[in-house]
């Protein structure tokens, strides 16, 4: 993409196209379509709406991921890192909270206390995980982002797992497992691209 500017990128199938979701021109998502994974059509940013059908407030909106749901979508986004909301669209283009409540917040543990963004879903064993990032900006370890799961039934209600994945102090973030047919394996992102193999 030479004409548009896309950050923290997720894609994901729709029928024979592939969809793009990423945090666009003033950190506000945007959507765009592809059928060969190389040529990407712009298809503007992403209208979010309150429950009450009310655009939300102006400013950034980023982070954003997908996930197909039934006949619905389901688009996960942060707002300058203070929590995670929840909208869902029919038709992909406008997107309407469930509820105005984020479903993920920061805190209360230290390593995602004060600031937090969502990286990716999965779907294993039945139940639904969250791969999120989390940091803190002030104790003994400010800014050093962890990786980290919460586990969810609905897509609504997530219960974090009570330690992140890594120790903080080696500041390894947005997660992203890939799928191996017998397990997955999971990528993280920042500050350098890493492959983590499951235990044996």
């Amino acid at each position: 993409m030479r004409d548009a500017w896309v950050e923290d990128v997720m894609v994901a199938r729709d029928g024979d196209r592939l969809l793009m979701v990423a945090e666009g021109e003033g950190d506000r998502a945007h959507m765009l379509s592809s059928t060969d994974g190389v040529n990407w059509k712009k298809l503007g940013t992403l209208d979010i709406r309150q429950a009450n059908g009310q655009p939300i407030a102006d400013g950034p909106f980023g982070t954003p991921v997908l996930w197909r749901d039934a006949n619905r979508w389901c688009l996960f986004y942060e707002r300058m890192d203070k929590a995670v909301w929840l909208a869902v669209s029919t038709d992909l283009k406008i997107w309407r909270h469930l509820s105005d409540t984020p479903v993920l917040i920061p805190g209360p543990d230290e390593h995602d206390h004060d600031m937090i963004a969502m990286n990716q879903i999965i779907r294993h064993a039945g139940k639904y995980y969250a791969s999120y990032h989390g940091t803190n900006t002030s104790g003994p370890l400010p800014r050093k982002w962890s990786s980290c799961l919460a586990v969810s039934t609905d897509l609504v209600n997530w219960t974090k797992c009570p330690k992140p994945l890594f120790p903080p102090a080696e500041n390894k973030s947005s997660g992203v497992f890939i799928p191996t047919g017998s397990g997955f394996r999971l990528y993280t992102m920042h500050p350098a691209v890493v492959l983590h193999e499951p235990s044996r």
